[in-house]
């Protein structure tokens, strides 16, 4: 079976790459025509198109992860990092996202330096405040926060989105959970799983808060401040 699964996505990545170039050279040959009514219905198509190849491309990646995470084939590369700066790092990769919504990420942090994977752990963020953003309405505050409890360090996104309910934050880190939510916000359903084992692989703990509908989300995950670099 996980043979099965590695090959076929790695047979689904070829087609999708070769869509994904043929859509954009569509696009730019369209760009440079006459606008009319039949040219603006082939461009909604293609895009449609386009964000369908997007959304495959999505879920085949997050399989691939996933399935490295199961098997144990997923690397982290430890080290000792500067935890302010590698924040300021994932605000300004986070920048262009909130911006379409003017949404502002406030962050705040009371530890100097802890030993992780950098980029996996930069992913997990990402996750998180993207998460966040989609859930939360147009000039709302996301709140990046990352201090010490007991012999680790907490790191928590807060938003002030739609919130959960106490049966969905029982679902959440499970593969493609069946969530309540407005049919607009779509996903690949395994961000959160892949969250989950990236944090479990550095020795922590995730979980999610939520006093309900409406109500904003926060989720939380530990990693140890005993680690050696």
């Amino acid at each position: 079976m996980t043979q099965f699964i590695y090959t076929a996505t790695h047979e689904l990545k070829n087609p999708l790459t070769s869509i994904k170039g043929y859509v954009h050279l569509i696009r730019t040959r369209l760009n440079k025509r006459q606008e009319d009514q039949d040219l603006d219905e082939l461009r909604k198509m293609v895009d449609v198109v386009a964000k369908n190849t997007e959304r495959m491309e999505a879920l085949v990646d997050d399989v691939l992860v996933m399935r490295r995470i199961i098997d144990g084939r997923l690397e982290v590369s430890m080290s000792r990092h500067n935890v302010a700066e590698f924040l300021n790092y994932v605000a300004e990769e986070m920048r262009p996202i909130l911006d379409e919504k003017s949404q502002r990420l406030q962050v705040d942090s009371r530890v100097e330096t802890l030993v992780f994977g950098s980029q996996h752990l930069a992913q997990v963020l990402q996750r998180l405040i993207h998460n966040s953003s989609k859930f939360s309405p147009k000039g709302s505050t996301i709140w990046l926060q990352v201090g010490k409890i007991d012999d680790a360090v907490r790191f928590s996104v807060t938003d002030e989105g739609i919130g959960l309910s106490h049966e969905d934050l029982s679902k959440l880190f499970k593969p493609f959970p069946k969530i309540e939510k407005p049919c607009s916000y779509q996903g690949t359903g395994l961000g959160l799983c892949i969250c989950n084992g990236i944090v479990e692989l550095h020795g922590g703990r995730m979980w999610a808060e939520s006093p309900g509908r409406g109500g904003g989300s926060a989720f939380f995950f530990t990693i140890p401040d005993n680690n050696s670099p």
